[in-house]
C-alpha cells in the first residue's frame, strides 16, 4: 500500500499548514502519519490516525532530520536559525461592529531549532521563537512574544515501542484564531501542555494512550476568570483491516479547574471509532465521530446546566489532482470547551466545513487558497450564536538562496445575535524569513 499526503489543515490558529508530502510502502505512510498526531497535542475527540513505532519511525525521523538544512553543526547536535519580519495591516484591529479602527503592524522576531541525536535511534529536539510585536495606533497592545511552534521534544524508542515526551508553551495576545472573541485586539496569555505519548506496535495493530497537562494563564487581570489547568486523557486502538484500510476505536476524557469560583469547572468523556483509506495513490479519506458528554459545576446556582452531551463527527477528503493542484475539502462538528469568550461560557457547539488548495502555477511560486465557514452556538451566561466565515489568498516565493516572502490576504466576517459582536475584517499580511 502507498500513501501521499499532501494537504493543508487548520490549526488552533486557523492557519493554513501545509503537510509534507510521502510516498512509499504502508508502513512508511502510517510512519508519517504518527508524526502527525505526536505533533501537537490532541483534542479528546480527535481520533488519532494509523500509526506504528519502532525501526520504521525511527528511520523515517532520521531521514526526516537529514533532509532538513542546518546552520550549524557540532558533532551529534545540529542547529537552524532563521529572522522574519511580518507586516499587517488590518483594517479592523478591535474586531469591532462599529467604528472600527485600522492599524498597522510589525511584528519582527527569531526563530531557532536544534536536534540532538541522542543515540541512533532516540532524539531530543528543541524549538524557540520570540518576536516583538509593535502597534502604530493601538499601542497598549504592544508586546513581546514567544510563537507557539516553541517546544521541546524527546523520541524514545523501545522494541516496538514509541515514547514521546513533550513540552510546547507560548506567549501570545493574538485572538485571530478566536471566533468568540469580539471588541478587543488582545488577549495577552501564557499557554504550556507537558505530556507523553506512548505508542505500542503489533503488526496488524496499535495501542496509543496520551496524557497532557495543560496551563492557560491570563496575563490580564481583565480576563483572570480565564485562568485554569486542565487534565487530557487519550486512549486509541487500531486495526488494519485490509492494506489500505485501517480503522479503530479512542475514548477520551478530561477536566478543567479555573481558579476563579464564579467559572465552572468541568469534566468530559468520549468515545468513538474512526476509518481511513488509502481511495488511490493520490487521494486518501479519513472519518470519524462519537458521543461526548460534559459534566458542569452549577456553583450552587439552579438556573445552569449541569450535563451537555452532544455527537461529534470529522470527515476530510485530501487528493492531489496533478502536480499543478492539490486540495482538500473537511467538515464536520464539535462540543469542546473554549476560553476566550464572556465569564460563564464555557462550551462551543461548532458546525464547520473547510477547503484548502495549494497551486503551482507559477514557477518559484506557491498559491495558497483556503476557505472556511462555521456556525457556532456558544453557552453560558453571556453566550451566543453566531456565524463565521474566512478566507485566504497567499502566494509563497523565494527572493534568493537564504531570503523567502510571503504576501497574504485574509478577510473574517462574523455575524452575531449578541449586539456588538458582529465584525468584517480585512487583513493584507506580509511576511519576509531568512534563514542564516
Amino acid at each position: 500500500m502507498c500513501f501521499r499526503l499532501i494537504s493543508f489543515s487548520f490549526n488552533k490558529s486557523r492557519r493554513v499548514q501545509p503537510q509534507v508530502a510521502l510516498a512509499g510502502c504502508h508502513r512508511w505512510g502510517a510512519t508519517a502519519l504518527l508524526f502527525l498526531v505526536l505533533a501537537g497535542a490532541a483534542p479528546a475527540q480527535e481520533a488519532l490516525r494509523y500509526s506504528l513505532a519502532g525501526q520504521d519511525v525511527a528511520e523515517y525521523r532520521k531521514r526526516q532530520l537529514e533532509n532538513q538544512k542546518f546552520s550549524l553543526e557540532l558533532g551529534p547536535v545540529s542547529m537552524r536559525f532563521e529572522g522574519g519580519l511580518e507586516i499587517d495591516v488590518t483594517d479592523n484591529v478591535k474586531y469591532v461592529s462599529d467604528n472600527p479602527q485600522e492599524d498597522l503592524i510589525f511584528r519582527p522576531q527569531l526563530k531557532a531549532f536544534s536536534s540532538w541525536r541522542v543515540s541512533e535511534r532516540n532524539t531530543l529536539s528543541l524549538g524557540l521563537g520570540i518576536g516583538y510585536e509593535k502597534y502604530l495606533n493601538t499601542t497598549e497592545y504592544d508586546r513581546f512574544f514567544i510563537s507557539p511552534d516553541t517546544d521541546l521534544s524527546f523520541d524514545i524508542y523501545a522494541g516496538d515501542f514509541l515514547i514521546n515526551l513533550h513540552d510546547q508553551f507560548n506567549y501570545t495576545g493574538d485572538v485571530s484564531s478566536s471566533p468568540t472573541i469580539s471588541g478587543t485586539g488582545s488577549l495577552p496569555r501564557f499557554e504550556n501542555t507537558v505530556g507523553i505519548r506512548t505508542v505500542w506496535d503489533l503488526n496488524k495493530a496499535f495501542i496509543s494512550v496520551s496524557y497532557d497537562h495543560q496551563n492557560y494563564i491570563a496575563t490580564d487581570s481583565v480576563y483572570d476568570y480565564l485562568t485554569h489547568s486542565a487534565e487530557l486523557l487519550t486512549a486509541t486502538v487500531g486495526f488494519q483491516l485490509r492494506p489500505t484500510v485501517q480503522a479503530g476505536l479512542q475514548l477520551g476524557g478530561g477536566l478543567i479547574d479555573y481558579t476563579q469560583p464564579l467559572s465552572q469547572d468541568n469534566q468530559h468523556v468520549s468515545i468513538g471509532p474512526f476509518v481511513s483509506a488509502q481511495l488511490s495513490e493520490n487521494t486518501s479519506f479519513r472519518l470519524g465521530g462519537g458521543y461526548v458528554m460534559y459534566f458542569l459545576d452549577t456553583l450552587g446556582l439552579t438556573d445552569l446546566t449541569s450535563s451537555v452531551d452532544a455527537y461529534y463527527l470529522e470527515a476530510s477528503l485530501n487528493q492531489r489532482v496533478s502536480k499543478l493542484l492539490t486540495h482538500s475539502l473537511s467538515f464536520g462538528q464539535s462540543l469542546q470547551s473554549q476560553f476566550g469568550s464572556g465569564r460563564g461560557s464555557q462550551l462551543l457547539d461548532s458546525k464547520y466545513i473547510a477547503y484548502s488548495a495549494s497551486w503551482n502555477l507559477l514557477r518559484k511560486t506557491a498559491l495558497y487558497t483556503t476557505l472556511r465557514y462555521e456556525h457556532d452556538q456558544q453557552s453560558g451566561l453571556l453566550g451566543e450564536t453566531f456565524d463565521w466565515f474566512g478566507t485566504t489568498v497567499s502566494l509563497s516565493r523565494p527572493i534568493t538562496q537564504s531570503l523567502s516572502a510571503t504576501l497574504g490576504y485574509q478577510f473574517h466576517l462574523k455575524d452575531s445575535d449578541r449586539k456588538g459582536s458582529d465584525y468584517l475584517q480585512n487583513r493584507l499580511v506580509l511576511s519576509l524569513a531568512y534563514a542564516f
